[in-house]
């Protein structure tokens, strides 16, 4: 038995001796030899980190590098700070196997202009990561090396900002002069923008705002338009006349319907109606048109604002079989302002805020932009999550003065927020109230170096673009322009 056993062994031993020599013949210089259990060839690199240095970034050490072995770049995915210093950076290399030796080159540096670093475990030379660096990994037996091209990113601008490029502004579409009044409306997949200028009303289309090409027609509007009012739903445009008579339209604005309802307001549309509020015996009531059978007006809870809500916006959620059609802010019927939050299911209106976080201003024809922000792990300066935010902007406070802060919500509309810095109003953009917004994508394409961690290469993506569209500033005059506005972050190309 003994015997058989050291036969067996031998046998082992001459299969794996002879699966070695195989290896041997086989092998290129991208290809790992094992001998007993130890790599002479390997020019791998499995991991890389940073020094630490509190001067230049917290945490600087925690910063994740993706090691691309397959096109044997080393970087990190997610920037650094805009700002972060990288002329002086120590680092740490990790090697499954021995090495011989292990070099950085840097080339145009901010001070390194030609430079080679020999790295050791103990070596404290730093790299100027402001130029090209290569790392050159040379095998334990001398016959294989390698070279990786490392690059510490650094955004060139704050990622979180919200841009609104003065450079992208652009004119209300066939405007001559100063048009008094303006309102713009999505109706299925165009975009309308309906303008009034001496009595004269023109209606203008396009299905890609960007473009700021727009098919123009003149209107022949039987009655005098409250432009303001308005309003699309899935089907139909609707419209107050001075009287507070509704109109509807079903062929864009080319003929209009005496709908015989007399309404204060309307407040949106949702899905095929559209939802208003009038008087009736000297009590304010919802009405909706048009009315499902059994409707009649009720009475608005106390505290529902009867004009100058923002515009309708339709929240997502697990929680409500139907859509949720929500409003912010407005004027109630004694004249004051209001802050408040309510959402209408498609039967009743209710109010969701939570009403002991009053951060949000008392304010009137806000608008909310439905939109998205990031979380940011300030540990590992990764992007954490991606986050649905709604976005209050422009409004008149109740001092009259026009709200230049921007404030957000991620519960939609629970509860409000001052947002930061990065969201607000850039100077350059004029106070504003009564304007519309609208969020469509745009495709961009990937750059063609930059790095993804995707089994297929990413060639482009969709990029959700703000637009803000006419509005009035100071003195009631209407802002001739359409602002078109991207939290810098989503225009990069996606990592994951």
């Amino acid at each position: 038995m003994k015997k058989q056993n050291i036969i067996y062994a031998l046998l082992a031993f001459v299969l794996g001796a002879m699966a070695v020599s195989c290896n041997n013949k086989s092998t290129s210089d991208e290809e790992t030899v094992q001998y007993y259990g130890v790599s002479t060839s390997s020019t791998m690199v499995s991991r890389f980190v940073l020094g630490s240095n509190s001067k230049v970034l917290n945490n600087l050490d925690s910063v994740f590098f993706t090691i691309d072995q397959d096109r044997k770049i080393i970087y990190n995915a997610d920037s650094l700070p805009v700002g972060t210093d990288v002329r002086k950076l120590t680092v740490s290399l990790t090697f499954p196997y021995s090495v011989r030796s292990a070099q950085f080159r840097v080339t145009n540096g901010k001070l390194m202009k030609d430079t080679t670093i020999t790295y050791s475990s103990a070596t404290k030379d730093t790299i100027d990561f402001t130029g090209n660096v290569l790392l050159n990994i040379v095998s334990r037996d001398g016959l294989n090396q390698a070279t990786y091209t490392v690059k510490v990113n650094v955004h060139q601008v704050e990622p979180d900002k919200l841009t609104f490029a003065q450079d992208q502004r652009r004119d209300l579409p066939n405007v001559n002069g100063t048009p008094d009044q303006v309102k713009a409306v999505e109706l299925g997949e165009e975009y309308l923008c309906l303008i009034e200028d001496g009595g004269k009303y023109v209606l203008s289309s396009t299905t890609r705002l960007g473009t700021g090409t727009w098919s123009k027609k003149e209107l022949n509007v039987p009655f005098t338009a409250i432009v303001g009012t308005l309003t699309a739903t899935t089907d139909a445009l609707y419209m107050l006349d001075i009287s507070g008579e509704l109109f509807k339209s079903t062929d864009h604005g080319d003929t209009w319907t005496d709908c015989s309802v007399v309404w204060n307001t309307i407040v949106g549309g949702y899905d095929k109606k559209v939802l208003g509020v009038l008087t009736d015996g000297g009590v304010c009531k919802h009405d909706e048109y048009p009315r499902s059978e059994g409707f009649t007006p009720k009475a608005i809870p106390e505290g529902f604002p009867v004009s100058g809500t923002s515009p309708i916006v339709i929240g997502e959620n697990n929680w409500a079989s139907s859509p949720q059609a929500m409003i912010v802010g407005g004027m109630l019927q004694d004249g004051s302002l209001t802050n408040a939050t309510w959402a209408f299911d498609g039967e009743r209106w209710g109010r969701i805020d939570m009403t002991s976080s009053a951060v949000l201003p008392k304010v009137i024809d806000a608008l909310v932009i439905p939109y998205y922000t990031y979380d940011v792990d300030l540990v590992h300066h990764r992007v954490a999550a991606k986050q649905v935010t709604w976005l209050l902007m422009g409004g008149r406070l109740a001092d009259g003065s026009l709200n230049r802060t921007t404030y957000v919500s991620r519960d939609q509309g629970m509860t409000w927020l001052k947002g930061g810095d990065a969201l607000q109003q850039p100077d350059y953009m004029p106070s504003f109230y009564a304007a519309q917004a609208f969020v469509q994508t745009e495709k961009l394409p990937a750059a063609a170096l930059a790095p993804s961690t995707e089994t297929q290469p990413i060639t482009s993506w969709e990029c959700p673009y703000v637009y803000l569209v006419g509005g009035y500033t100071t003195g009631s005059v209407v802002l001739n322009s359409i602002w078109k506005g991207v939290l810098n972050r989503l225009t990069y190309k996606p990592i994951f």
